[in-house]
């Protein structure tokens, strides 16, 4: 689905998601593409203890 976003993009975009708090499951198809291109440690630890709120 994302395939063709640059890291940098795709990064970027993740970034703005959590900031606007968009839609959770949204995000959560942004955060498996990272993890699948091996960028995990450019997820935002902020969405974990949101999503608990």
């Amino acid at each position: 689905m994302f395939e063709t976003l640059s890291d940098k993009k795709l990064q970027d975009a993740y970034q703005k998601a959590v900031e606007l708090v968009l839609d959770r499951e949204f995000i959560k198809l942004l955060e498996a593409e990272i993890i699948n291109r091996g960028l995990k440690g450019h997820l935002d630890t902020r969405m974990d203890e949101s999503s608990h709120q």
